[in-house]
């Protein structure tokens, strides 16, 4: 599976280089952003970073978001999660004009958390579907603000959320 997927991200990224030198120019960007998550009653704070690259209309991004509870959640009981931290290789689609960058992608993702005492503290690694949808309003050629939506899907805790972000990178066309 590992090999697998190796050889996937390989490709994808070789790919991509051959296309975008026939396209509108190469884009990077880095994206910090703070905001919510909810996850079977967790409700939670949530901070990711990511790395994105899109050379023409094929985007790829590596991303990290953790959540950890919020002691003043706003669903009744407790909620069975401690945490939650995310580790996912996407790829997708873009679509930009010359003030924002709409994403789509989809990919892998590693997931680790800890159920709380009423499931034993179980800690948990699991893969699944991750997620994302990026919505950027680019304020110059190298800064960027935007709304990043994640999720992902997975048979331990599927999640969503959403980041208030900031880009900072590479936007014009080379």
């Amino acid at each position: 599976m590992n090999r697998l997927l190796l050889t996937v991200v390989v490709l994808a990224f070789s790919c991509g280089d051959v296309y975008s030198r026939q396209s509108r120019g190469v884009k990077y960007w880095a994206t910090v952003g703070a905001g919510l998550t909810f996850a079977e009653r967790l409700f939670a704070n949530g901070l990711g970073v990511a790395f994105s690259y899109k050379p023409g209309g094929i985007h790829f991004s590596a991303r990290f978001v953790a959540a950890d509870r919020v002691p003043g959640y706003l669903f009744d009981g407790k909620p069975p999660l401690d945490y939650l931290q995310d580790l996912s290789v996407l790829v997708g689609v873009s679509q930009e004009d010359e003030n924002t960058i709409f994403v789509f992608s989809a990919g892998p993702g590693l997931v680790n958390g800890k159920f709380n005492e009423a499931q034993n503290n179980r800690r948990f690694s699991v893969t699944g579907l991750s997620l994302e949808a990026q919505a950027i309003l680019k304020l110059g050629k190298s800064v960027g603000v935007g709304a990043y939506l994640f999720s992902n899907i997975n048979k331990e805790a599927s999640y969503v959320g959403i980041l208030l972000s900031i880009q900072v990178g590479h936007f014009r066309n080379w």
